[in-house]
């Protein structure tokens, strides 16, 4: 049985695809399967893929129509026969021996997830963050949304055994932060998570990565519904408090963002929709006392009306555009 399956979703990637699979290949770790997901490209994508599945055994190639990264994620899954599960984003790249770390702890502790550490960046810079090499065994597993810095809500950081994924999949209707969802629901039924702080996935930042895109609505409806269900399944496993608090106060944090965009990209009609159905919501956040003085005045700054979220957060900013 194949040990390790790599899933990679691909869409119209040839600027950076042939680096990361090469940089796949040349994993220490060698009992693997290279899923190259196409996800219906209409650039030279799939000839890429073609041509490095007739020069490793270990590679499969699936083609289907554009549905979106969690599709082609969740087409990977289905295809899957490793023991493990991985994902690799198509412009990114990983160190020779990232999957040889992160399997050896995972089996040595026993854990149902293992992750190491990240870099953002723009130009690669090979292993020269490291500094500690002692894992870290967590019993809590739900407590590493609590701590941003170890990358908990990032998919690529991380080696998942198949079982504990069962019939877990990235909902295909969220076109952002559908990982941290998908990870919430993994991180529910694990047991053990053991963490290598050792920097061994590169973040690459390209200008045409969805992230950038900040005027895609559907980014920050995305996240939206995405904390929203988190809120919602932390809740409903009657989790600690702490982990209630932060769940709410990330789910409020994204009605802001709406909230923002709306005002950013002058959507009136849009600003008082979300304001008429969640304001019970924003308020009751505002109530709580967890929001500092200055957070809680500039919040209010934004729900008071539009005219005066406009002139206070739209009207200097686009002054000062236009006088530069």
């Amino acid at each position: 049985m194949t040990k390790l399956s790599i899933i990679v979703p691909i869409y119209n990637a040839e600027k950076y695809l042939e680096d990361t699979i090469k940089s796949i290949l040349r994993q220490s770790y060698y009992d693997f399967e290279l899923l190259l997901v196409d996800d219906g490209s209409t650039d030279s994508s799939l000839k890429i893929c073609n041509k490095f599945l007739l020069q490793d055994a270990r590679i499969r190639v699936l083609h289907k129509e554009n549905g979106g990264v969690s599709s082609a994620r969740n087409s990977g899954l289905t295809e899957s026969i490793g023991q493990y599960i991985v994902f690799v984003d198509a412009d990114d790249l990983i160190e020779p021996d990232m999957y040889q770390n992160l399997i050896e702890a995972l089996e040595r502790s026993h854990a149902d997830i293992a992750m190491c550490g990240f870099v953002a960046e723009v130009i690669y810079k090979p292993s020269v963050y490291n500094f500690s090499t002692v894992p870290i065994i967590c019993r809590h597993p739900l407590e590493l949304l609590l701590n941003e810095k170890v990358g908990t809500g990032c998919i690529w950081n991380k080696v998942f055994c198949k079982n504990l994924i069962k019939s877990v999949r990235f909902d295909e209707t969220i076109v952002y932060s559908e990982d941290q969802l998908f990870i919430t629901e993994v991180l529910m039924q694990c047991n053990t998570v053991v963490v290598l702080p050792q920097i061994l996935y590169h973040y690459m930042q390209h200008p045409s990565s969805l992230s950038w895109q900040d005027g895609n609505y559907d980014i920050w409806k995305g996240n939206f519904r995405a904390r929203k269900r988190i809120y919602q399944l932390i809740l409903s496993q009657k989790s600690e408090e702490v982990l209630q608090k932060y769940a709410f106060e990330e789910y409020v944090k994204a009605i802001f963002a709406l909230i923002r965009y709306t005002i950013k990209y002058r959507e009136k009609d849009e600003y008082y929709h979300i304001i008429n159905r969640y304001g019970v919501i924003i308020n009751k956040y505002l109530d709580s006392g967890a929001v500092s003085y200055g957070k809680f005045w500039e919040y209010k700054t934004y729900i008071k009306s539009y005219r005066i979220a406009s002139i206070i957060h739209y009207y200097p900013k686009y002054l000062k555009n236009i006088k530069h």
